[in-house]
């Protein structure tokens, strides 16, 4: 009997539902794997509570997140594994310096029919609050893997806040644009979604020595 695994794709700022990322995952994982890929609500306080409950309620071996996905995965209970690609771990800080405030174009189809978004003051005060009051505790940390990119093109220097951020072994770096690159996505990420390694637990975890930190 085959064991499926559910995998969550969460996807980044202004995309919508399935994808060019969870498409290619369900095309190179096949039948063993069902991928769910739904549409992130675009005001960060509705997505992050929309990532929430549907990780509370829906039992899941994995997530994979990009960019502002990651920073909401970052919400889901910390015994569910998480890939984070390019996760804009300072996510207020980047929409507000990178993105900027203004109307932006939805790079999918959004089911709304909408084809713009607003990013405000208040879009920005969300991700912040989101950031400064959530606990991220190192079963967090040892239960992810971080693929950075050094050539991102959008978040400057990313690759640094997640180096000072989260445990150096499970760090690990892709020649990629922002978006990430089909091949590094084939080639790197998704061969260790199949390998299904342990964690990586520091030796004061193993010990019982858990500190919590805010973001």
């Amino acid at each position: 009997m085959i064991n499926i695994k559910r995998i969550l794709y969460i996807h980044g700022l202004g995309g919508g539902a399935n994808g060019r990322v969870s498409n290619i995952l369900r095309q190179e994982l096949g039948e063993e794997y069902i991928i769910d890929a739904p549409e992130i609500p675009i005001l960060p306080e509705q997505a992050d509570e929309y990532v929430k409950n549907i990780t509370f309620n829906t039992e899941y071996d994995l997530i994979v997140a990009s960019s502002l996905g990651a920073f909401y995965a970052l919400s889901a209970p910390s015994h569910i594994k998480k890939i984070l690609i390019n996760p804009a771990i300072y996510a207020d800080e980047y929409v507000e310096k990178y993105i900027g405030k203004g109307i932006h174009d939805f790079r999918a189809h959004r089911s709304s029919g909408d084809t713009s978004y607003t990013i405000d003051d208040t879009f920005i005060e969300q991700l912040k609050i989101i950031r400064q009051t959530r606990y991220i505790d190192d079963e967090d940390k040892i239960m992810l893997r971080c693929y950075v990119s050094t050539e991102d093109e959008l978040l400057i220097d990313n690759y640094k806040a997640c180096e000072q951020f989260f445990y150096d072994r499970t760090i690990h770096y892709i020649n990629s644009p922002h978006s990430v690159d089909e091949n590094e996505l084939k080639n790197k990420i998704i061969p260790d979604i199949i390998a299904d390694e342990p964690v990586y637990i520091p030796p004061w975890v193993q010990y019982g020595v858990i500190d919590k930190v805010i973001m």
